[in-house]
């Protein structure tokens, strides 16, 4: 799966020097989400849809502040959520298959998101890891996101989350 970033700047989501993403329709832009078939697990910007299946969430951030807000709003759109407040407590309640995201901070004591994707693609190499970072740039500079299927900069507007969310399990399951 290929990396992109969600600025949240100007809102858009910007596809990267990557691979395209699974269920791309051939001739259409990768950067448009109606470019993609409907998936399982759908968000837009609606609340809590019965019609639509859920997703099961792990929030991996040291700031109880972010992981509490960001497990709160994808509660009430329905999502099952539970947090962690670093890699080490992530990785106790990770099994292959048990959750459908990982959203993980990138700055946390001890390992930081990109070292946990790292653990949690060895142990599921189909799990989506998507990161949220203040320093977007430096991170994209710096750090091999090869395990890191998006990233988010901080502050963050949920309705990215919610798009990519949306944006990626349609993908996944087309």
């Amino acid at each position: 799966m290929g990396h992109f970033m969600f600025n949240s700047d100007e809102n858009l989501l910007n596809f990267g020097a990557c691979r395209r993403l699974p269920g791309c329709v051939p001739g259409a832009s990768c950067n448009d989400p109606a470019s993609f078939r409907p998936g399982s697990c759908s968000m837009g910007n609606a609340v809590n849809t019965p019609d639509r299946p859920k997703c099961h969430i792990l929030v991996v951030d040291d700031e109880p502040m972010v992981s509490e807000t960001v497990a709160l709003v994808l509660q009430v759109d329905g999502h099952t959520v539970e947090t962690a407040s670093n890699a080490k407590e992530a990785l106790a309640i990770f099994a292959p298959g048990k959750f459908d995201i990982v959203i993980t901070d990138f700055l946390m004591p001890g390992w930081t998101g990109d070292q946990l994707a790292a653990a949690l693609k060895i142990r599921s190499t189909n799990q989506l890891v998507f990161m949220l970072t203040a320093f977007p740039e430096k991170v994209r500079r710096e750090v091999p996101l090869l395990m890191v299927d998006l990233l988010l900069a901080k502050p963050f507007d949920i309705g990215e989350i919610r798009a990519a969310i949306q944006l990626f399990t349609s993908a996944r399951a087309a």
